[in-house]
């Protein structure tokens, strides 16, 4: 079996989410462009990561694994980030192009894929939801559900859910 966690599948051209998801994909990319690369230290880090919604979500033992995970000791003090915001923009530039959706039907296997709640912000529309039915849908053996109460880093956000719903989905469930 399959078990997808939102994945960052982008919506192909003519999918009723794929406007939301283009509108969507130049603020990301901005946003990693530009991000704070170096901090003088771990609370410097902490107040930058504070900042973002989605982080704020994070379980308190998971946002130590990722803070532990993020970054790197800088020869000259401080710290940088594993993973620089250039390279995470590129990332993200190439995920609406990517073609994967459309190779989502190739997948044979047993799939489950969870997507956000919607009722965490009701008031801000998420195109995942809809896509990530669209990829089930597309998938020869895919179903897809939410994963209560969580918004796109669930597995950060509720790791205990996340673990039983693919291990439910792995058992045959």
């Amino acid at each position: 079996s399959l078990t997808l966690l939102e994945p960052p599948i982008y919506p192909p051209i003519g999918h009723p989410e794929r406007a939301a998801a283009e509108a969507h994909s130049p603020v990301f990319i901005r946003w990693a462009a530009q991000r704070r690369n170096h901090f003088p230290d771990r609370a410097a880090l902490r107040d930058e990561v504070d900042k973002i919604i989605t982080y704020r979500r994070f379980a308190d033992d998971m946002m130590e694994a990722y803070l532990d995970a993020a970054v790197v000791a800088d020869p000259d003090g401080g710290l940088n980030l594993r993973c620089p915001g250039l390279i995470e923009s590129a990332i993200y530039g190439n995920c609406p192009t990517s073609g994967i959706f459309e190779l989502t039907a190739n997948v044979a296997t047993r799939a489950r894929i969870y997507a956000t709640d919607q009722d965490v912000l009701p008031d801000l529309h998420s195109w995942a939801p809809g896509t990530m039915a669209s990829i089930a849908d597309n998938m020869p053996r895919g179903e897809w559900r939410t994963m209560p109460g969580c918004l796109h880093l669930m597995v950060q956000e509720d790791p205990d859910a996340c673990a039983a719903a693919i291990i439910e989905h792995a058992l045959g469930s």
